[in-house]
């Protein structure tokens, strides 16, 4: 009889878990469907340039005006010869993360050799802590497989437990409610490594400084609530700031935490909290944007499934 049953409650089991197959799936997609499929693009593209690229010193020749339509970061042309003794020039829209580059600094970039057009900034000297400040360990790539490991590993736990379940008690109840806590836990993981690996927030204690917005533009969102269909527009107040590091070394790049109670013009004055270990990490909206929410996520992603999963084993073994 057991055996007859067992497939019969494996089957829901799969079908409560089935969102964690999706998410994995997001989680895995392209890099304009993931922010998080965008950060592994970008780590293998550095380490396939690590291993080989070709490697040369360029040359900051010119330096743009921030774009006045959504703007990010201020471009800037590099100067840089192939091993051939060809001249590139190249201007690029990130590299200094926000960091106002000068005509004559000098970075070192790589690109593969048969696409010296295509050059990525390896190492940036004015990329560093402000002075007496330690720098910020660096983070650890997350492994691929990770994230479906769990979710596999949650299938074949439950799956046992679903072998021994009591088809004359609580546990089929037992059992999809330890599977749907197990796979709500799994779904926010991914999310809540994104927020903890993010480079929006602050990993120290802020220091402050007063900036200027340069830029202010709206843009309209779609937020579905529980009850609202279709979903509700609500405005969104960008603005691109400038302020200046104790070290001299100027930023000027959008604000990551947008305004959504009002507008900020272009001169008006703002209290900057950045990251003295990574300076061009920064909130303008008057406080310092910490990891809190991002230990919440990650804390319930881990005791959700434990606690489901302990549920769901004690009522079948008659010790809940």
């Amino acid at each position: 009889m057991l055996l007859l049953t067992f497939p019969l409650v494996l089957l829901p089991i799969l079908l409560v878990m089935a969102p964690c197959f999706l998410v994995s799936a997001f989680y895995l997609s392209s890099p304009s469907r993931s922010a998080l499929s965008a950060r592994m693009h970008a780590e293998r593209r550095r380490d396939e340039l690590a291993r080989n690229g070709v490697h040369a010193e360029a040359e900051v020749v010119a330096v743009g005006a921030l774009d006045s339509h959504r703007p990010t970061e201020v471009p800037f042309t590099l100067r840089y010869r192939s091993p051939d003794g060809r001249e590139h020039l190249r201007e690029f829209t990130e590299g200094f993360k926000g960091i106002v580059p000068s005509p004559g600094w000098r970075v070192r970039v790589s690109f593969l050799p048969g696409a010296p057009g295509d050059a990525e900034i390896t190492e940036n000297p004015y990329l560093h802590p402000v002075p007496g400040t330690p720098a910020p360990k660096p983070s650890r790539p997350l492994p691929r497989f990770f994230l479906p490991a769990l979710i596999a590993a949650a299938v074949v736990l439950y799956g046992v437990l679903a072998f021994f379940y009591d088809p004359g008690g609580s546990g089929p109840a037992s059992l999809l409610g330890g599977a749907f806590w197990t796979a709500a836990g799994l779904g926010l993981l991914p999310f809540g490594v994104l927020l903890w690996r993010s480079e929006t927030c602050l990993r120290g204690p802020a220091a402050h400084t007063p900036g200027t917005v340069t830029h202010s533009w709206q843009e309209t969102r779609h937020v579905s609530g529980p009850n609202e269909r279709p979903s509700r527009r609500v405005l969104v107040h960008h603005y691109a700031v400038h302020y200046v590091l104790p070290d001299g070394r100027q930023v000027h790049r959008r604000n990551p935490h947008p305004a959504q109670k009002r507008y900020r013009a272009v001169g008006e004055q703002v209290n900057v909290a950045y990251d003295p270990a990574r300076p061009t990490v920064f909130s303008a909206e008057g406080a310092a944007i910490s990891r809190i929410p991002a230990l919440f996520i990650l804390c319930s992603s881990v005791g959700l499934p434990l606690m489901g999963t302990a549920n769901a084993a004690g009522l079948l073994f008659g010790t809940g």
